[in-house]
């Protein structure tokens, strides 16, 4: 099986970042009424499980377990 598909995903990209507080969040939501907008959740507890269990600084079964408990 051949897998064609373009070259670039996104013609346009948006990124917002910044430090908590300085207003993201009403950003996201302003900008989320544009078309062919797709907005990202990054789940924290879920990342940093996944994390420590990578870096060594929790067993593996439970950052399994965790993973399986956040989603």
């Amino acid at each position: 099986m051949k897998l064609i598909r373009d070259a670039a995903i996104a013609r346009r990209v948006a990124v917002v970042d910044g430090i908590q507080g300085c207003g993201k969040t009403l950003f996201s939501s302003i900008v989320s009424s544009l078309e062919r907008l797709e907005i990202e959740k990054y789940d924290y507890p879920l990342e940093l499980s996944c994390q420590s269990a990578w870096l060594g600084l929790c067993d593996e079964q439970a950052a399994v377990m965790t993973a399986r408990a956040l989603t």
